[in-house]
């Protein structure tokens, strides 16, 4: 496997939060030939305009649009990082998360297998792991318990089956929470900054579960060494720091970074149905396989992404 340089590289979900960070720091860091930016919705101007980068506005739920988009492309590397992503459990939820998430990834799959695919890095998600007893490890049985986990993982097991019978060389990553410059502020960290830099006040649960909070470069530093990685191939792999935090003192620290006013209303809403309590993993596996593991601290990652949304909100 190449180190990305000379490669044609597909990137589902291109304009989006992970998906800009991760064209940027290919773009900083490896002499390609050419990236395919595949999105739902193109209006992301994060990372500077290049010549070898094209940008197509496609639905991944529509076969032909993309097969055409992509039929002359023969990607060599597949970063599938498009997805419906909700907070909402309600049955309303599963035709979206279906549709996307697992009918979705079996169209990106069919239309870029191709014979110079050196590997297809599937993005899946920590939460189908659910209220399993922690640190998750990759051996440990699934239990989703929302429509967006549940599609994750059954596009996981799709996209095993198909690399089984057609002999593709797939990755199954399963990042766990991930903050950083430019993402939705449907997100909590970034909600939060925002709130705090206004010092308007915050609703929140009462805090009491815990997550991990990892920087994106990090995240971003882990899939591309996934792509690079031989021994990598036809692994379940989590991608995390392994430290989690409560939710409330997350929310503090973020206050306290900001130098904020704003008034913490914590128990101003209900925690989720079926609310997974602790959430972070064993990093073994991506230690050993990939020689990869998280650089950037909480503060650090928080005190970078505070000034960007100093720099583009206020």
């Amino acid at each position: 496997m190449s180190k990305l340089s000379g490669s044609r590289i597909l990137i589902t979900g291109g304009h989006g939060f992970i998906g800009s960070h991760l064209t940027k720091k290919i773009v900083d860091l490896y002499d390609f030939e050419k990236i395919l930016l595949i999105d739902k919705n193109i209006n992301n101007s994060f990372f500077k305009k290049n010549s070898k980068i094209t940008s197509e506005e496609v639905d991944i739920t529509n076969i032909f649009e993309l097969s055409k988009t992509i039929k002359d492309f023969l990607p060599t590397h597949v970063f599938h990082l498009s997805a419906y992503t909700s907070n909402n459990r309600g049955i309303e939820e599963c035709n979206n998360s279906i549709d996307v998430n697992l009918k979705g990834t079996c169209n990106v799959i069919e239309t870029t297998k191709n014979p110079d695919l050196e590997v297809f890095i599937h993005i899946g998600t920590s939460e189908v792991y659910g209220n399993n007893h922690p640190p998750f490890n990759e051996g440990m049985s699934v239990v989703p318990n929302s429509p967006y986990s549940a599609s994750k993982m059954s596009s996981e097991i799709f996209s095993n089956m198909l690399s089984s019978n057609y002999d593709l060389p797939i990755v199954f990553l399963r990042p766990f929470n991930v903050y950083g410059e430019g993402q939705d502020d449907k997100m909590l960290i970034p909600y939060v900054i925002k709130k705090c830099l206004k010092d308007q006040k915050i609703n929140l649960t009462g805090g009491k579960q815990t997550r991990e909070s990892n920087y994106v470069g990090d995240i971003v530093d882990g899939i591309i060494k996934s792509s690079i990685t031989k021994e990598a191939i036809g692994e379940i792999i989590n991608l995390g720091s392994g430290k989690d935090i409560e939710v409330r003192l997350l929310v503090e620290k973020i206050k306290h970074l900001t130098q904020s006013n704003s008034i913490l209303n914590f128990g101003a809403l209900s925690y989720r149905k079926n609310e997974i309590w602790k959430m972070y993993c064993d990093t073994s596996k991506s230690e050993k396989i990939l020689g990869w593991k998280c650089k950037i601290g909480l503060e650090e990652g928080l005190l970078k992404t505070i000034k960007w949304y100093k720099q583009n909100y206020i």
